[in-house]
């Protein structure tokens, strides 16, 4: 358990009391779990000419939340509750069934905050629930929404969740969905950022999250201004949610990666995209990561984000790489080098990822040549040479790690 020494829960568990209040509890999961069993088998057994009994079902739903509230992690229990979800027997209620589930989602996720069985159930009762409704409907905006503010909220309570931020994905990819179709054709609402007609480069975006089954194919029309704008905005919105998350906790890993996948997507939907806006992208970035790396120096976390936005930055990856562009980014990778060399003096040396993150713009530098005219490329071999032997002395156990990169 988190937080909590292996002797003392062994211990709590040789109290008599504590004992008898836990077999009991197990006593009255496995009479519960049989009679629901019972029941499962039951209606998969009946005839499919003979309609099920609305009342059973309703009784049954009641017995799975039960078992539910104790236990969210049993997956079976959450596919056998859809199967009488969907059972067309069942008395519709308008408006009961999203809050209904909500509710014992809601319930299941305090007793486990990582429960999958948990968190896909909720997915699939928002989906089921906005395509009942009409495309237009105002309540599917509320709804989405608030499950957003509810995201907000446990990513308060733990900002690493990574389910919590899957979730979060799923719901703007809905919303996404919303903009693009603006109600002009069927959504199929599996989590997926479908952004075709926006972007002019290709790039990686976020995959579909629930299957789905197979539709034609439709001509997807080119997104005019006005939706181009609302995605661009929906988009910012959670930029600046990874910015209020990262700057409470410079190792949220969650965060950052969320922002490594809306970066390539912002840079292409900003009205003024062009290699000036990359620059401001890039040295913003770097100055996020700065206030991280001297904050919290031996954390990994922002180390392996400033790979990516180096990656990311570097014009050797466009097509169209300029000479001015390449002569920018050595002089911003030599800045870059400058404020780590500063910190890792200031450590003493002793900075494992300070010594990293040298070697990469070393590494990096070397490959650019002599452009720029501050240090020949031999002066880089050598100062990248000297940061693996000094992570060789300060780092033992990943010596032949090193070795091999000098190699």
């Amino acid at each position: 358990m988190h937080g909590q020494k292996r002797d003392e829960y062994k211990a709590r568990l040789k109290d008599s009391a504590t004992a008898k209040k836990l077999a009991l509890k197990a006593q009255q999961w496995n009479a519960l779990s049989q009679t629901l069993l019972k029941r499962q088998h039951k209606t998969q057994e009946a005839p499919k000419n003979v309609q099920a009994d609305a009342h059973q079902i309703l009784e049954t739903l009641h017995l799975t939340e039960k078992l539910l509230a104790v236990n969210p992690d049993p997956v079976y229990l959450w596919n056998f509750r859809r199967e009488l979800l969907l059972n067309p027997c069942l008395p519709t209620t308008d408006g009961s069934f999203l809050e209904q589930e909500q509710l014992l989602t809601q319930t299941a996720l305090q007793r486990n905050p990582k429960a999958y069985g948990a968190w896909f159930h909720r997915k699939w009762s928002i989906r089921h629930h906005l395509q009942k409704s009409t495309d237009n409907d105002p309540d599917s905006k509320s709804v989405l929404q608030a499950e957003l503010g509810l995201c907000g909220e446990l990513l308060m309570l733990d900002e690493r969740n990574f389910h919590c931020w899957n979730y979060r994905r799923f719901i703007v990819g809905i919303m996404l969905e919303k903009l693009m179709t603006d109600g002009q054709s069927a959504m199929v609402m599996d989590g997926e950022w479908k952004l075709e007609g926006l972007l002019e480069d290709k790039c990686d975006v976020i995959g579909a999250q629930l299957t789905t089954k197979s539709v034609a194919d439709e001509d997807v029309a080119l997104a005019n201004k006005a939706v181009a704008l609302e995605v661009y905005q929906l988009l910012k919105l959670e930029w600046d949610f990874t910015t209020e998350k990262i700057e409470q906790n410079f190792s949220n890993g969650s965060a950052f990666h969320c922002r490594s996948k809306l970066l390539p997507l912002l840079l292409q939907l900003d009205t003024g995209s062009g290699d000036d806006v990359r620059t401001e992208y890039f040295q913003g970035e770097l100055e996020l990561i700065r206030n991280a790396v001297f904050t919290e120096p031996d954390d990994q976390t922002s180390w392996w984000y400033l790979r990516f936005i180096i990656s990311w930055a570097n014009p050797r990856n466009k097509d169209d790489c300029k000479t001015e562009d390449m002569e920018l980014f050595q002089s911003t990778l030599y800045e870059e080098w400058m404020s780590i060399h500063e910190l890792v003096e200031g450590e003493g040396g002793k900075c494992k990822w300070g010594l990293l993150g040298l070697h990469m713009i070393a590494s990096e530098m070397c490959k650019l040549g002599e452009k720029g005219g501050r240090y020949e490329g031999e002066n880089w071999e050598k100062l990248s040479k000297s940061y693996l032997v000094q992570l060789r002395d300060l780092d033992p156990d990943r010596r032949s790690r090193y070795d091999t990169m000098m190699e």
